[in-house]
């Protein structure tokens, strides 16, 4: 066994003993200069899994935020074209959860969606979940004029079983 794969089992282990309290999905947080909306972001996940915060070379205080918050910070140096940084998070981190949440700084999972996912991935004929974005607008939720959001934020990061494909 190699190095990496030495480590991936490593992240698996610690992954399998830790608590059941924790909402067992690895996050993926891509960001640049997001230091103001950050805090409240990474306070909302602190009973998740595992936290991987994909920086783009901030200039403010977004890597120190992230780290006090206990999430592991990964620098991505944007080459052009493709793979993008979400993408090459995928490709490239040993996550420990077979579940991947795409998170933006400025979303907050609530504790109701917390739940909602904790239930939702017990279910093994689901591969993914299109979560419903509140919009904000003046420190209000907008609920008239069609602006209802979902994507696809929430996904299998991979079948365990080959005979699906």
């Amino acid at each position: 066994m190699d190095k990496i794969e030495e480590k991936i089992e490593e992240v698996r282990h610690s992954a399998n003993s830790v608590s059941s309290g924790r909402l067992p999905v690895s996050v993926i947080l891509a960001v640049r200069n997001e230091a103001k909306n950050l805090p409240r972001c990474l306070q909302a996940l602190k009973d998740v899994g595992e936290v991987y915060v994909i920086d783009s070379q901030s200039t403010d205080e977004t890597v120190e935020i992230a780290r006090s918050h206990g999430a592991t910070v990964v620098q991505f140096h944007y080459q052009g074209g493709w793979p993008k940084k979400r993408q090459w998070a995928m490709d490239t981190l040993p996550m420990a959860y077979g579940w991947i949440l795409l998170l933006d700084a400025d979303e907050v999972l609530t504790p109701e969606l917390t739940e909602e996912i904790r239930a939702a991935i017990q279910n093994p004929s689901i591969d993914g979940y299109y979560v419903m974005l509140r919009t904000w607008f003046l420190g209000r939720t907008l609920r008239h004029g069609d602006v209802a959001l979902g994507k696809l934020s929430l996904f299998r990061r991979a079948r365990d079983d080959t005979s699906a494909a």
